[in-house]
């Protein structure tokens, strides 16, 4: 974990040209608010178009976070779907695309990021997680479904008003969900995550079921053919890629100092 000397919410917005730029006004109301309190804070705010300059922002936000020593906590406020974002130019960027930017911030934070996705089915990230990579951030706070403009504006204003009182995020979104209206939102952590993942692969894990089938289908007296030989090899190493283990404490960068 990198030795904190600023902090901050970094604000990522790509919303249409007609669209009210409600990052932006979170960013010079709310958050300037907060920031008379507690002047340690350091909020920045970025507008971009394009993928390209989308990406450059996370690069920029990696450096800050690796050459400053500044702890962000990333806030998107962008049109998306199941699939992923649509920027302001209408390109399109897969959630797949966008986790290892994460990754890399996570590492360096030791599995500390949290992000807060104010863009309509941003939870659906989670299906693209790899379980057998790196966590991409600690807490994750989204929906998983469609969400109005100004219901997630006073969504996040009450829950960065509460949630910088004590850092007490689960507080935070308390409060936030009594303001929200129809848009819902749930906070999920990366323990949340491999432990579902560690359950479902204990559940499926019937590795000896497959191999006994693979012998019942080729039988060791029928394997002197060369071919048969080796694709009955090659089944089986592909039974075994299915079933290598889940580690726990890779996903969760505890070993890592």
């Amino acid at each position: 974990m990198i030795t904190v000397r600023e902090i901050g919410v970094a604000i990522i917005e790509s919303l249409k040209t007609s669209d009210k730029k409600t990052g932006k006004e979170l960013f010079e109301t709310t958050l300037k608010y907060i920031k008379f309190e507690k002047q340690f804070l350091d909020n920045e705010y970025f507008e971009v178009k394009d993928r390209d300059s989308f990406f450059e922002t996370l690069d920029l936000l990696y450096e800050n976070a690796k050459s400053r020593n500044k702890f962000y906590f990333l806030h998107f406020e962008i049109h998306g779907d199941k699939d992923g974002i649509e920027l302001q130019n209408g390109e399109e960027i897969d959630w797949s695309e966008i986790l290892p930017y994460f990754e890399k911030i996570n590492i360096l934070y030791r599995n500390n990021l949290s992000i807060y996705l104010a863009i309509c089915e941003g939870n659906a990230v989670l299906r693209k997680i790899n379980p057998f990579s790196r966590s991409p951030f600690a807490f994750i706070l989204g929906s998983f479904f469609v969400i109005d403009a100004r219901e997630t504006l006073y969504a996040f204003e009450q829950f960065y008003t509460t949630f910088f009182k004590e850092f007490n995020i689960v507080e935070a979104l308390e409060e936030m969900q009594k303001v929200a209206g129809e848009s819902d939102f749930t906070l999920i952590s990366s323990d949340h995550i491999i432990n579902e993942l560690l359950e479902f692969e204990k559940k499926h894990n019937d590795k000896k079921l497959l191999l006994d089938k693979v012998e019942e289908l080729f039988p060791l007296s029928d394997r002197n053919d060369p071919f048969t030989n080796l694709l009955v090899k090659k089944i089986e190493n592909s039974i075994e890629s299915l079933f290598i283990k889940i580690d726990r404490d890779y996903f969760l960068i505890k070993d890592l100092k």
